[in-house]
C-alpha cells in the first residue's frame, strides 16, 4: 500500500510537470512535437527504412537531426515530406521531378504550374504505354491461338518457339 501511494505521488508529480511544460509551451507559442526514430517514421509512412536513408543520401529528405545516442530523429515536417514523396512516386513521378517540386517549396514558390505540366506529360506517357501493352497483348493472343495445334519440337522449327522467334505475319 505504501509503495502504491509513493508510485501514485510520483506519477502525479510527473503529470503536473508535464502539464506545466505544455502550458508553458502554449504560453510562449512553442510548438511541442514528438520526434520519431527511423523505424517509427517508416511505420507511419509505409516507406522502408532503407529507402528513407536513400532519400536522405540523394537530398530528397534533409539530413535528420540526431538524438544524444546518435540515432536519426525526424519531425512531423519530415513525415509530411516523406508522405508527399511516397505519393508522388506512386503516381510515377521521377525522383528528379519530385526534387524539383520540393525545391520550389524550399524557394517559397508555388510548384503548381510545374506539377500540372508533369501530370500532363504523365498522362501522355501512360496512354502510350497502354497502346504498347494492347499491341503486345494482341500479339500474345495470336501466338497462343496459333500455338494450340503445333507439335513439340526440340529443334524449335515447327513449334510455338519458332513463331515467337519469327513472329506471326497477319495476312
Amino acid at each position: 500500500m505504501l509503495r502504491e501511494k509513493s508510485s501514485n505521488k510520483t506519477q502525479s508529480t510527473i503529470e503536473k510537470a508535464l502539464t506545466f511544460q505544455l502550458l508553458e509551451a502554449l504560453e510562449y507559442n512553442i510548438e511541442v512535437r514528438k520526434m520519431l526514430q527511423i523505424g517509427e517514421l517508416s511505420a507511419q509512412t509505409g516507406v522502408p527504412s532503407k529507402t528513407i536513408r536513400y532519400y536522405e543520401d540523394i537530398g530528397l529528405l534533409p539530413k535528420p537531426q540526431r538524438a544524444e545516442n546518435g540515432y536519426r530523429v525526424y519531425s512531423q515536417d519530415d513525415v509530411e515530406r516523406l508522405q508527399f514523396i511516397r505519393r508522388a512516386r506512386a503516381l510515377d513521378f521521377a525522383l528528379d521531378e519530385i526534387a524539383e517540386i520540393l525545391a520550389f517549396r524550399e524557394r517559397n514558390e508555388p510548384p503548381c504550374a510545374y506539377v500540372m505540366d508533369l501530370i500532363g506529360h504523365q498522362i501522355g506517357a501512360i496512354e502510350s504505354r497502354i497502346r504498347d501493352l494492347e499491341r503486345i497483348r494482341d500479339e500474345l493472343k495470336a501466338l497462343h491461338a496459333a500455338g494450340q495445334g503445333l507439335p513439340e519440337d526440340v529443334r524449335m522449327r515447327t513449334c510455338i518457339c519458332h513463331l515467337v522467334q519469327m513472329g506471326i505475319t497477319h495476312t
